[in-house]
């Protein structure tokens, strides 16, 4: 439907431009048919064919229409720690539903009732406009149907086809009615040489389906009720339609019946026009003052139709058929598959996954088309239990996967010590040590640039902290699949496909809360900051593709031409990396369980001695504990940066207790604040470290300050690419 709606009013702008040129030099007929395009097109809820040059190409990034919102506010309540629960993360209180949300200030929370996507409410609000709308046009036609019905005479005619009466109801002779069609003459109208020029004009409008198109076009309004195009249209095709019909009744008419003809007209003109005639479902004959002067002059002197301009039009006409009925052309189908290969040490990826091009995409069919001449059932160890293999994912066009590994078997009877087996649906295959050897040097690291993959996963995990959300357990995944790389001295620049993951809680269950999935360029530095990231790395620059329509011509300018299809193609490799995300997530699932156990040791400590003792009487009767929760080291620190990032149950004790914790774990970077519990405490720190952070630089904070950096890290500040 978005499509519909983004090409039709493309369709009216373009039509708006043809009317406003061409409206004196090409038939009224002519004008008015290419407003059926319109409602064809509003009518589609898809498009006919594919276009390069389709308006859908030049559509925004749709990505946004995804984001969640709360909606339907249903409580409001201060953060009360005697009233509140925390449950995942979440506030709740003991009788309450839905979804808390803190504010801003941290001190109240909303409740909603519901979560929905941005595209979920807009498509909801569009949806209920139109029943209101269609439910009040619905009003109308009945309101002036009835209104006729108890008005109309009927008025003896000779050759009409249509019944025709004469109503007070009306202020100008109209056209309406489905199945059976009348003409309702005002009383003025009802002369005998009026009724001839009215009769002559509604039964144009007759011939021309008016009562038909009428009611089409309210339907669409009641439809497209927001769009300010669609009621131009309306308004505009309904002026167009008068116009044709006038072309119509006076083109066999002599001089001095076109001059009779426009008196008439003249004369029929309401005195106030009747607001909402555009909803009304009937073809009237006088609208009012304003395009009277145009439609007199056209009656009297006749129009000029300009040949060039029709051929002009028609044209035009084709060519916004084929821009505004079409669809953004798909990507071109891959017809042969893609190859990646991953390094496993006892089935964990010790390198990025590299996806082979060429002649190493060559190297990777000529290893499994081998392995078939000989292969035998063999009862091998599984791969995830090797101490070093090497694992080739052949993903086909159709989407689907095949697995192979190879790696070096010895001390097994049915093989010779040494060989190099790779294992398929089963089956255990000799492949030559020779091929063994090629393949398994595409994973090494350039020579200079040890740790790369390292360096990488580290760039991306800092480039999405921008979604982590302070407070919230979230746990960050990521998986690069490099295609290729140029290095250059001590830069490298990687082409990657990035996956990245922020997976977490929702509704009770760990399920993706947002993520993304993209082409990226990641150019990194070797030596000249030795403690930014993993091997002395730092990032020098990370580049992900524009929105829209600019999405593939940005991809084809950064990425050299042998890798752009590949980078473009998402979908082989979208099983792969998200295998390996949910793999990351499923292995950070031990901080869950830490989680558990640091806080049942706080709640052990928090047992005793009586409320009236200090912070330290609960810490040195649970030295055991408290020694025990700083063993934990950053996990621990991790750990009570989100319990004071929620706010709630870190007041009181519990929060007296974290503040110990926080400035032990902090050691020579903790600084004595006088602090009137342990969340002021908490806040007086985040004000340093973001001050310490102006102050200095991002590569300062993380050599010098690690703890405070690893805090600047979860609560975003240092911002979207690490800065």
């Amino acid at each position: 439907m978005i499509e519909a709606v983004w090409s039709g009013s493309a369709l009216i702008l373009i039509l708006l431009v043809l009317r406003a040129v061409f409206r004196k030099r090409i038939p009224q007929r002519v004008q008015y048919a290419l407003w059926g395009l319109v409602l064809l097109r509003l009518c589609l809820p898809f498009s006919l064919f594919e276009s390069r040059w389709s308006v859908w190409e030049t559509a925004p990034d749709l990505a946004a229409m995804q984001h969640e919102v709360y909606v339907l506010p249903v409580g409001r309540y201060e953060i009360r720690p005697d009233a509140a629960a925390e449950i995942d993360g979440q506030t709740a209180d003991a009788n309450s539903f839905g979804y808390p949300v803190l504010s801003e200030d941290r001190g109240t929370v909303t409740r909603y009732a519901g979560k929905l996507s941005l595209g979920e409410l807009l498509t909801a609000i569009w949806r209920a406009g139109a029943v209101l709308a269609g439910a009040w046009f619905l009003l109308v036609n009945l309101r002036f149907m009835l209104r006729l019905r108890q008005t109309r005479r009927p008025f003896q005619t000779d050759g009409c086809p249509l019944r025709v009466y004469v109503s007070d109801g009306v202020r100008s002779p109209c056209l309406f009615g489905l199945p059976r069609p009348a003409v309702y003459l005002t009383p003025q109208a009802a002369s005998s040489d009026a009724a001839r020029c009215v009769l002559a004009h509604e039964l144009a409008h007759y011939r021309h389906g008016d009562h038909i198109w009428s009611l089409a076009r309210v339907a669409c309004l009641a439809a497209y009720w927001w769009n300010p195009l669609v009621w131009a249209a309306a308004v505009l095709s309904r002026i167009d339609s008068e116009l044709a019909c006038d072309e119509a009744a006076v083109r066999s008419m002599d001089a001095s019946e076109r001059l009779c003809y426009g008196r008439v007209l003249v004369a029929l003109i309401p005195e106030q026009a009747r607001r909402g005639g555009v909803i009304r479902g009937a073809a009237c004959m006088a609208m009012g003052r304003k395009s009277m002067k145009e439609r007199v002059l056209r009656i009297v002197h006749g129009s000029k139709t300009a040949v060039p301009a029709v051929l002009a039009v028609l044209i035009a006409v084709f060519a916004a058929i084929g821009c505004t009925f079409s669809g953004a052309a798909a990507a071109q189908e891959r017809e042969e598959p893609v190859y990646t290969l991953t390094h496993l040490q006892n089935g964990r990826p010790q390198s990025a996954v590299l996806a082979l091009t060429g002649g190493d995409a060559e190297l990777a069919a000529q290893v499994i088309s081998q392995s078939r001449l000989v292969s035998a059932a063999w009862e091998g160890p599984q791969p995830e239990a090797l101490a070093d293999c090497w694992r080739i994912t052949v993903t086909q066009p159709d989407g689907t996967l095949q697995q192979h590994y190879a790696w070096q078997v010895s001390g097994n009877s049915a093989l010779a010590d040494g060989s190099a087996v790779l294992q398929s649906d089963g089956r255990y295959s000799r492949i030559g040590d020779e091929l063994f050897a090629r393949l398994t040097a595409l994973t090494e690291d350039a020579p200079g640039h040890e740790n790369l993959d390292l360096a990488l996963r580290d760039a991306i995990l800092s480039s999405r902290m921008d979604a982590y959300t302070p407070g919230v357990d979230m746990v960050n995944a990521e998986s690069h699949v490099i295609l290729g790389r140029h290095i250059e001295g001590d830069f490298v620049t990687v082409y990657a496909v990035v996956r990245t993951m922020w997976a977490g809680y929702e509704q009770g269950e760990i399920a993706e809360l947002t993520g993304s999935h993209m082409p990226a360029v990641i150019t990194l530095e070797k030596g000249s900051l030795e403690h930014a990231m993993a091997g002395g790395y730092s990032l020098a620059g990370y580049w992900t593709p524009e929105d829209g329509s600019r999405y593939e011509p940005s991809v084809r300018e950064k990425f050299p031409e042998e890798l752009a299809d590949l980078a473009l193609d998402l979908p082989a490799f979208a099983e792969l990396q998200s295998r390996e995300c949910w793999r990351q997530v499923a292995e950070e699932g031990r901080l869950n369980a830490l989680d558990a156990r640091l806080n049942g040791l706080l709640d052990s400590m928090m047992s005793s001695p009586s409320e009236a003792s200090g912070t330290a009487a609960y810490i040195e009767a649970h030295r055991e504990e408290y020694d025990e929760f700083l063993s934990y080291g950053d996990d621990a620190l991790r750990f009570v940066y989100r319990e004071f990032g929620k706010r709630l149950g870190a007041r009181g004790l519990r929060g007296a207790l974290l503040q110990c914790a926080m400035e032990d774990l902090l050691g020579s970077e903790a600084i004595p604040f006088d602090a009137s519990d342990g969340l002021d405490y908490y806040e007086k720190f985040w004000n340093h470290a973001l001050n310490l952070l102006d102050s200095t630089s991002k590569e300062f904070v993380a050599e010098h300050y690690p703890k405070t950096y690893l805090f600047l890290q979860m609560t975003t500040a240092l911002g979207p690419s690490g800065k």
